[in-house]
């Protein structure tokens, strides 16, 4: 009997709220019907009314609430009908009508026990349906959300690598084939199954040797990035030197699953390192050609105080020259015709002596005129009172009176104004050398000097029709010709002229100075 109150107490104590008052009204059915029976003395009229609280407790409560409903049902059945007026034919039969009540009473609470069975597993695979449902619905949204956000972060990154102005893509490492490549590395569609010896490169096969290094294979073998140049064909096809840098992508093994890489065109570059290595072997050459300019001119620099040495000689030798025949000839005669005077006055002899005297007078004179030739040879002071081109003209013409079978034109288009000051000097120099040089040693018969201003450019140019020179012989050896040469050339490149000289064998000679920027 304990262990038969054990579970409905047990029950009720699980379900302390409902499950009491169900059962108490339950009680009170039960306990009402019998109570009717009683009254009544027709039980089986209220028969049915007993399934009422088995039902109830068979639905509300449980199994065992049932049986205990079912079991005081019968037993209420029984007391009403012993304590009624009415006298049962045989026990045997009463019992046997409670079995069969007590059986009906049963199937009717399996029966409804099992409806409200089936009832409680509908509504809960109802309820796991829904919660499963609402768990589909959650996973769904879920993976709607995370697809949503695979392709936000797809797009950004579409987006990304549409934004790189250079070549990106990324490469399987297994097979070498391009897996996804930006629009600055192939216009349109990525065929399926293209390498990336093939894409960038035009290859059939992966690159190697050292001039075509494969970065592909040097990512995989080090798991390092790389850095390599190359030469890369563009989307368009066009030639492209270009700097390789590749990155490996590493799966949890740490094996390279993809390598990334990056194309930077570096041509442009390449051709300024061209063109800088071009400007220093030029630059080169350059200081090797002025060194070779230098060490002549250090050469003609050393042969410089020689030839001073020479200049100066020759001119001691050529004013002694010209003091020995024009001014010590005239001393000389002077000295005879004085002593012969001073004999003629010995001897009474006044007339002859004064006549005598009034010879002198010529010879005087043209000793006078000798030695202002050569104090103006040496220092014209015509060229500080009259300036440069009135020295010319004075030159032409006390040249004319030495050779007057010579012809000497004097073309002169510029102002004395015009004449720097420290050019006058060397313009009358050189044109004086040239044309002592011409008369002594070229045998011509016409000389034109020409001096022009133009644009800032003063020009002076002296030709001549005679037997011409041998430049490269008369510039090597160290004659008076030479020197004479030499000296006009430094006269004109001291004050920043340009000098040339033009001549051949018995075509004439033709200098010309030029002096930019005055």
């Amino acid at each position: 009997m304990t262990s038969f109150f054990k579970l409905p107490r047990s029950f009720l104590e699980e379900f302390p709220g409902r499950s009491f008052i169900v059962i108490t009204i339950c009680v009170m059915l039960v306990f009402f019907v019998g109570f009717l029976d009683y009254v009544t003395g027709y039980e089986m009229d209220f028969f049915l009314f007993y399934f009422i609280p088995i039902a109830i407790s068979a639905w509300f409560v449980g199994i065992w609430a049932a049986v205990f409903f079912v079991l005081l049902s019968v037993a209420t059945w029984l007391f009403a009908d012993m304590l009624s007026n009415h006298q049962p034919s045989s026990w045997l039969i009463e019992w046997w009508n409670a079995g069969i009540q007590g059986l009906t009473f049963s199937l009717t609470a399996l029966a409804v026990f099992v409806i409200r069975k089936a009832f409680d597993q509908k509504r809960e695979l109802n309820a796991n349906l829904s919660e499963t449902l609402r768990k589909l619905e959650e996973a769904s949204s879920k993976r709607w959300i995370a697809e949503q956000e695979i392709l936000q972060r797809n797009e950004f990154l579409h987006h990304i690598l549409e934004s790189l102005t250079h070549p990106f893509y990324v490469v399987d490492a297994d097979d070498d084939t391009v897996i996804i490549a930006n629009s600055a590395t192939i216009q349109g569609e990525l065929p399926h199954g293209t390498t990336c010896h093939a894409l960038t490169h035009q290859r059939s096969e992966p690159c190697s040797g050292v001039e075509h290094l494969c970065p592909m294979e040097k990512v995989k073998n080090t798991r390092k990035p790389f850095t390599t140049e190359h030469v890369y064909y563009d989307k368009d096809g066009s030639e492209r030197h270009v700097e390789v840098h590749s990155y490996p992508v590493l799966d949890n093994e740490g094996k390279v699953t993809q390598v990334i890489e990056y194309i930077l065109d570096i041509t442009r570059r390449k051709q300024l390192e061209e063109e800088l290595r071009k400007s220093r072997d030029e630059l080169e050459l350059h200081v090797r050609e002025r060194t070779v300019e230098l060490e002549l001119a250090n050469d003609k620099l050393r042969l410089v105080p020689s030839r001073l040495i020479a200049v100066q000689e020759n001119e001691s030798k050529r004013l002694a020259g010209d003091l020995h025949d024009s001014i010590g000839q005239t001393l000389a005669a002077l000295k005879f015709r004085i002593e012969h005077v001073i004999t003629t006055l010995e001897e009474r002899e006044f007339k002859q002596a004064l006549q005598l005297l009034h010879e002198f007078v010529p010879i005087l004179q043209r000793s006078i005129d000798e030695t202002r030739a050569i104090y103006m040879g040496l220092k014209p002071t015509i060229l500080a009172d009259q300036g440069t081109l009135a020295t010319l003209e004075w030159c032409r013409q006390e040249l004319l009176k030495l050779y007057p079978n010579q012809h000497i034109e004097l073309e002169t288009a510029i102002r004395e104004e015009d004449i720097p000051e420290d050019l006058k000097t060397a313009i009358f120099r050189i044109v004086q050398e040239a044309l002592n040089n011409t008369f002594k040693h070229a045998k011509s018969e016409w000389v034109d000097v020409r001096l022009s201003a133009n644009d800032g450019t003063i020009e002076l140019e002296i030709s001549d029709d005679g037997i011409g020179i041998d430049l490269d012989y008369i510039m090597e050896s160290c004659t008076a010709k030479s020197l004479g040469l030499i000296g006009m050339r430094e006269r004109a490149e001291l004050t920043g002229g340009e000098f040339t000289i033009k001549s051949a064998p018995n075509e004439g000679t033709t200098i010309k100075v030029v002096w930019r920027n005055h």
